[in-house]
């Protein structure tokens, strides 16, 4: 499935799986994938995203593997600038239906069955891969952001770097030390990335369309 630049986001990934879920256990398909951007939430947003999936049928639904690359602006943790991040997502994940293909009835899973996550596919038949990669682009996320391996931090004077504070030294100021340098040591804690998206149980997988 290759999707056109202008693709919005929302139709980009999704597939319809009909045929697949009548195929023998073990049947294959494969997927490109080329989406403009991608909500992230918390204000963020993958860009040029770019890979390709592979469908595998499985006794009880599907299984999706894959991998894809994208960028992401963020925050340098040392000089506090934006910049452009490189991003290696991988997909692996279950999809389960949740109308049985030979008799038509909806599908129920008690959410108390100790059967790890899975995403379900809509009663419409069709797979949304979009909390999936959404998932998968917060975990490719670094924790502490750098801008480059050797970003110096922020420049305090012709010349001169000012070096990420420890917390003991925001803790317990040297005596006579500089108070500007104090407030500027407190900018350079770094900011939490937001935590990907919790894979939680079945409650919080893809809503049947």
């Amino acid at each position: 499935m290759t999707t056109p630049p202008d693709a919005a986001d929302s139709t980009a990934t999704l597939i319809n799986v009909a045929q697949l879920l009548k195929a023998p256990v073990g049947t294959t398909r494969r997927y490109h994938l080329s989406l403009p951007s991608l909500d992230l939430g918390e204000g963020r947003r993958a860009r040029g995203l770019e890979g390709d999936v592979k469908l595998t049928r499985l006794s009880r639904g599907l299984l999706v593997e894959g991998a894809a690359r994208a960028t992401v602006e963020l925050t340098c943790v040392r000089c506090l600038e934006e910049y452009t991040q490189p991003l290696d997502l991988q997909l692996e994940e279950e999809y389960r239906p949740t109308i049985d293909m030979a008799s038509g009835h909806a599908i129920k899973y008690a959410a108390n069955q100790d059967e790890g996550d899975f995403f379900l596919i809509g009663p419409d038949h069709v797979l949304d891969l979009t909390e999936a990669l959404r998932q998968a682009a917060w975990l490719a996320v670094p924790m502490m952001p750098r801008c480059r391996e050797d970003c110096p931090g922020i420049v305090v004077a012709a010349g001169e770097t000012l070096p990420p504070a420890t917390v003991a030294e925001r803790d317990e100021p040297a005596a006579g030390g500089d108070a500007r340098l104090a407030i500027l040591g407190d900018l350079l804690e770094p900011a939490a990335e937001p935590p990907p998206a919790g894979r939680t149980r079945r409650t919080r997988r893809t809503r049947p369309r």
